[in-house]
This record gives structure tokens, C-alpha cells and sequence, in this order.
């Protein structure tokens, strides 16, 4: 039964998200479910990973339509799902993207569990920690020497032309990454060398990444990290798996952080020059109230 204080606070809260939140959220989000990737678009050179979860496969829907949409190009896509997700999640991805290869938690598990055998810790994080699945199973799993990597609360306003370069260039073996608007590494990079025994690029966001597989499948290195007594503290465990791939990227030494255009900030709206946005946690309300307002209306007209 709702407390008369819940349906305040549920009050003043719709109130603050806005109208366009309230349109997003009633009327444009579900329309994503008809999107279809055109079959007259060339396919991308290197394929896409995400790892998404039934708290945000929708989010993901559209994060992959405004990929698709801005490069005017078939990605490859290989999903990764906690668990969690259903046959009918599963399906409409199918549906979007024709092709798509999905990596069932089950089935990950077994693969995993062998691979980690002589890795304990790496084994821990990611049995407990679903975050765990970025820093393990996408680089491990992965089959190709170079991909993207995105998370489902990404949405892109513009063609991503530095990942389009990046892409078709197969001798390209960097690692690009999100710039974080604060340091999300518990150990800060000035002090990496001495704590970890490697470099560490500063404000290393992972929600949109470019990867080279040799340079974040080191699990002894991994190994060795994560007995660092900075990565136990249980209030940043979610914040562990960016700094692992940070380390490994950073370790390689190949690559650096992308252009602000690819942005990550706290603030309400996005800049005028942002080609993409990852709408982390501070301002994860704004997915539907700026980023899904603004573009159900170019991607509907794909579905013409």
C-alpha cells in the first residue's frame, strides 16, 4: 500500500524529470521496438560489445539505433546479458539487429569458470559483481583483435567519425576511452606506478570504448591488481572493472582518452558539439528527458 508520503515524494520527483521525461517515458521509448538496421548499410569493420541487464536492455535498443543511425553502417553486435534478461528481450535485440550473437549468462559461465580456474580473484569480482562480465567476458569471448565496447546508457547525436577512423584502419592497435568528469580510479594515476607497478591514464571512463584484445586480456596482471587493498572497499566494487581495463589499456601504452565531443559531464543538457553522451548515474534521468526527446524523431524516420 502507497504512504501518503511515497506519493509525495513521487510527485515532486515527476515534476522535476519535466514533461519531455514524462513524453520520453509515456509515448517515444517503446518505439524503438519497431527500429530495424537498414539492409542496405555496409557492415561495420570491427563488431560492438555490450553488456546489458533487464534494468537496461531498452536503454540499450536505443543505443544502438543512434550507432547504427549516425555511421549509416551494420555493426556487428555481441551482447552480453547478466542473466537476467528473457526470451523476449532476447528475441527483439535478434530483430533489431539481424546476425547479433548473444552470449547467455549460463552459457558464459561455463566457458569462464575454465578460463579463470588459476585466476581466483578475477573469478571472485566477477562472480560477484556484474560489472565483472565487461572486464572478463567481453576479452576474453571476444573473437575478432579490435572492437567497441558500450554501455546501454550511451546515446550518439552525431557521426562518431573518431571511431569510424579507428575502425577502418585493422593496423590501428590503441585503446580509446570516455573521459570521466572526476577520477573514478580509487588509486589516483600519480600514484600508480608506485601502487600497482603500471602507468594509469587519468579519468578513464569505460562507458564507450575503443579496444585492442591483446592489450585488456592480461589476466595475471588483472590477477595482480586486484589484491591491491584500495580495490576492497566494498562502496567502490562497481568502479573496479573501469580501473582494471584502465590499467591494462594504460600498461600497452597505445591510445589515450577521447575527445570531450564524446561526453560525459553532471550537466542537465549536453554541449552543442557532443557527438555522443554517456548519461551516467548523476544524470541518468536525462536518457529519456534529452536524449530519447531528441531522437525518436530521426530514428522513427528510419523505420519508414
Amino acid at each position: 500500500m502507497m504512504t501518503p508520503g511515497r506519493m509525495v515524494y513521487l510527485a515532486r520527483r515527476r515534476l522535476s524529470l519535466g514533461f519531455r521525461h514524462w513524453l520520453a517515458e509515456r509515448v517515444f521509448e517503446r518505439r524503438i521496438d519497431a527500429w530495424r538496421v537498414d539492409p542496405s548499410w555496409p557492415e561495420a569493420p570491427v563488431p560492438v560489445h555490450l553488456l546489458t541487464s533487464q534494468h537496461d536492455w531498452r536503454m540499450a535498443l536505443w543505443m544502438l539505433a543512434s550507432l547504427h543511425h549516425f555511421t549509416k553502417m551494420h555493426w556487428p553486435i555481441i551482447l552480453h546479458e547478466d542473466g537476467s534478461l528473457g526470451e523476449e528481450e532476447l528475441g527483439l535485440f535478434q530483430r533489431l539487429c539481424p546476425g547479433l550473437r548473444a552470449w547467455q549468462r549460463g552459457e558464459a559461465d561455463s566457458l569462464m569458470a575454465s578460463r579463470l580456474t588459476d585466476y581466483p580473484r578475477c573469478a571472485d569480482y566477477r562472480a560477484r559483481m556484474p560489472h565483472g562480465l565487461k572486464s572478463f567476458d567481453i576479452p576474453q569471448l571476444a573473437e575478432t583483435p579490435r572492437f567497441l565496447m558500450l554501455d546501454p546508457d550511451v546515446l550518439f547525436f552525431k557521426c562518431p567519425q573518431k571511431i569510424l577512423d579507428w575502425a577502418a584502419d585493422p593496423s590501428d592497435d590503441s585503446c580509446w576511452f570516455n573521459q570521466d568528469f572526476q577520477e573514478p580510479s580509487p588509486i589516483p594515476p600519480e600514484r600508480a606506478v608506485t601502487e600497482f607497478g603500471s602507468a594509469l591514464w587519468p579519468r578513464v571512463n569505460t562507458g564507450l570504448c575503443l579496444l585492442t584484445r591483446e592489450a585488456v586480456v592480461n589476466l595475471d596482471a588483472m590477477e595482480t591488481w586486484l589484491a591491491h587493498p584500495a580495490l576492497q572497499d566494498p562502496k567502490i566494487q562497481w568502479r573496479v572493472e573501469q580501473t582494471l581495463l584502465a590499467l591494462a589499456a594504460s600498461k600497452a601504452d597505445k591510445g589515450g582518452l577521447l575527445p570531450s565531443s564524446y561526453e560525459v559531464s553532471p550537466n542537465k543538457c549536453r554541449h552543442i558539439d557532443s557527438v555522443a553522451r554517456h548519461y551516467v548515474g548523476c544524470v541518468r534521468d536525462r536518457f529519456l528527458g534529452e536524449g530519447v526527446f531528441d531522437l525518436h524523431r530521426p530514428l522513427t524516420s528510419d523505420m519508414a
